[in-house]
């Protein structure tokens, strides 16, 4: 990975959709990711309107905001984030500095047929500008939204990383116990998303397999059973 992944600080709960699900900050707890690295990506595309990442995501934005190899962003007490590392950039922030409000959404739907494609979990990595004397402390929010843009479950976190950092950043993201993330968004503050990464299949937990290799041991008995009583 060509990113400094650190982690997590601080991360608020905001609406929780199930007692499963839970806030990732690692990404190695999921294997089996999509990752979409953004370096490919022509680096005068502005969004919105909107940008198509490949066939199954789409990333809008209710401000403009940059995709690709850009120019060098500065983090303040974050670090900065430089040309030559693709990455999507906004800045939702007013010219002092404060935030003010705007959404970077990423949408799962086969981009040819319209049809939705929803995903178990998602994430990426995370950083955004912390006001150079400290007085600023700026939150962002993640959250993942079903079918009809409702949130499932979202988190306020605060990314925080070195002031003489370069291309550091924090990975969060949000695991359901089923497919049924429609769409992901960022919000607020000005921030750098990179490595969006997101999965269909639900990463079994351990009791399952449990579970499952306990079924598959009846199922050979069961068998075995009734080639002897034959």
């Amino acid at each position: 990975m060509k990113l400094k992944v650190l982690a997590a600080i601080v991360a608020t709960a905001g609406t929780l959709g199930t007692a499963q699900a839970a806030l990732l900050i690692d990404p190695n707890a999921i294997t089996n990711w999509n990752i979409i690295d953004f370096d490919g990506y022509d680096p005068t595309v502005i969004i919105p309107p909107r940008l198509n990442l490949n066939q199954d995501v789409r990333v809008t934005s209710t401000t403009s905001s940059e995709v690709g190899v850009i120019p060098l962003y500065n983090l303040g007490e974050n670090g900065v984030w430089g040309a030559g590392n693709g990455f999507i950039g906004s800045n939702f922030q007013d010219e002092d500095n404060a935030p003010t409000s705007g959404t970077i959404t990423f949408s799962f739907r086969d981009q040819t047929t319209l049809a939705f494609k929803p995903v178990a979990a998602v994430g990426a990595i995370i950083n955004s500008f912390q006001l150079v004397d400290g007085v600023l402390n700026n939150s962002i929010i993640i959250s993942a939204n079903g079918i009809g843009g409702n949130s499932l479950e979202s988190y306020t976190v605060t990314p925080q990383t070195f002031a003489g950092g370069y291309n550091e950043g924090v990975f969060y993201g949000i695991r359901r116990a089923t497919a049924d993330i429609y769409s992901f968004t960022v919000s607020d503050g000005n921030l750098v998303i990179d490595d969006f990464r997101y999965t269909a299949a639900p990463v079994p937990e351990p009791t399952e397999y449990a579970l499952l290799l306990a079924g598959l041991g009846l199922v050979g008995f069961m068998v075995r059973r009734r080639k002897q009583v034959a």
